[in-house]
Order: structure tokens, then sequence, then C-alpha cells
């Protein structure tokens, strides 16, 4: 009795250590990473001409990336532009030079168009003849009136100018009688200095009229000078308007050429959309 208590504890401690062993070996054999078999795929080889493209995974196939919007937005775009660039219709080189001339008259004469165009075709000009004249219209109206301006500040000065040139024949004529009245004087003058009288009452009446013609001939000068004054004056101001007027001339063609520089870009994108429009042939389509 004494011998089984005894054996109890020591059958017991075998048990636990005896399952503690089995548990742990569980454990380790689930733990532990069973070796991968290879899964063999059968590749198809490629076709002749035709790139084979090698497989990056096995057992999955690989997926082509779908496009986001704005790249699908940017494709749409670029087909609608092939599109559009794509001419519409064929003309002849003649008729081309037709339409082109209706669209750059500056009246609306269909009479210029070729014979039996096409209602979509008409509607086409139109429409790029309709945009040429807003766009010559808002040029027109932002730089005609500052051109006008610019017109009538030269016309002016060109006025002032032709009132100062109109001025100097009177003024030369005048001067020229002037100083003939001045040579005749001293001429005048000279004979008097030259007389020789032996009596004193003579001697005084020469040396008065010598003093008249001197005081006429310094008058004469005084009048010679005023009109020099004058033609001075007048040579000033047609001087300074001159300068005035050069400078509006440049003004104008400074306006002038704001105005022309965008009305010829209009009209080399006008003759462009119609050669997008047009294809040029021998023969009509």
């Amino acid at each position: 009795m004494n011998n089984k208590k005894s054996s109890a504890p020591i059958i017991i401690i075998l048990l636990i250590l005896i399952i503690s062993s089995g548990v742990g070996f569980y454990f380790w054999m689930n733990q532990t990473p069973k070796p991968e078999t290879p899964q063999t795929t059968q590749q198809t080889p490629p076709t002749p001409n035709t790139p084979h493209t090698p497989h990056t995974t096995y057992g999955t196939s690989a997926h082509k990336p779908e496009k986001s919007e704005e790249e699908l937005d940017e494709t749409k775009k670029e087909e609608t532009q092939d599109q559009s660039t794509q001419p519409k219709f064929t003309i002849t080189q003649a008729n081309f030079d037709k339409v082109k001339e209706y669209i750059f008259s500056e009246t609306d004469d269909k009479t210029l168009l070729p014979n039996n165009l096409p209602q979509e075709e008409k509607f086409e000009i139109e429409k790029i003849r309709t945009k040429l004249i807003n766009d010559l219209t808002k040029q027109k109206s932002r730089w005609n009136p500052k051109i006008e301006e610019n017109q009538k500040i030269c016309d002016e000065h060109k006025a002032k100018i032709q009132e100062i040139k109109s001025q100097y024949p009177s003024l030369k004529s005048q001067k020229e009688q002037l100083v003939q009245e001045k040579t005749k004087k001293d001429k005048e003058i000279a004979k008097k200095q030259e007389e020789k009288l032996a009596s004193p009452d003579d001697k005084i009446r020469l040396k008065a009229e010598i003093s008249k013609l001197q005081d006429e001939r310094i008058e004469i000068v005084g009048e010679i000078r005023q009109i020099n004054l004058q033609i001075g004056k007048l040579e000033s101001d047609q001087e300074m308007y001159e300068g005035m007027l050069s400078d509006a001339i440049k003004e104008k063609d400074f306006l002038q050429q704001g105005y022309d520089s965008p009305k010829e870009e209009e009209k080399n994108h006008t003759i462009s959309q119609l050669n997008s429009l047009y294809q040029i042939t021998s023969t009509e389509g």
C-alpha cells in the first residue's frame, strides 16, 4: 500500500512530460514551412512575327491597366483634332480663288462664288467670312478712332505750316521793295554829299536835305528789320510745327501698324481655315 502511494507522483509527472512533448511536437510540425511544389504552366510557343511576352507570375494572367479619365479625354481630343484637320471638300484652284475673293471682298456679292455649291459648303464659307468680318470690325473699332484723331492732328499741323508759308511771299516782296528804296536813298545821300556849294545858304539847305534823306533811310532800315523779325518768327514757328508734324506722323504710322498687323494675321488665319476646309484637285469632287 505504501509502494502504490509513493509511485503515484512519478506516474503523474511522466504523463505530464509525455503530454507536453506531444503538444510541442504538434506545434513544431505546424510551424515548419512545407516545400512548395512548382506549378508547371504550358506556354504556347510564339508564332512568327508575333513577339512573345514572358509571364511574370505563375498561375496568374497580367491585366492591362485601364486609362484614366484625363487620358481618355486627351485621346478623344486628339481624335477630334485629327478629324477636324481632314479637308471636308475638294475644289479646283480656280474655284478656290473665287471663294477666297468672295471672303475677302468688302461687299456681300454672292456672284463671286462658284456655281452649284452644296449648302453645307456654303455654310462653312459664310462661317469663315463672318468670323473674319467680326474680327476685322473689332480691330477697326479699336484702332480707327486713334488713327483718325492722329490724322486730325497731322492735318492741323499741315494747315499751320501752309498758313506760315503763305505769308512769306508778301513779306519778301515788301522787303525787296524797302531794300530798293534804301538803295535809292543811299544813292541820293551820296550824290548830295558830293555837291560843292560856295554859298552858306546853299550849304545849310544841302545839309538839311541830306539829314532828311538819312532819316528816311533809317526809317526804311527799321521797316526792313521788322520784316526780318517777322520772317524769322515764321521760320521758327514753321520749324516747330514741322517737328510736331513729324512726331504725329510717326505716331500715326505706329497706330497704323498696330491695326495692320492683327489685320494681316486675321487674313492669314482665314487662308489657313480655307486650306483646312478644302483639298485642291484638278477636278471637282
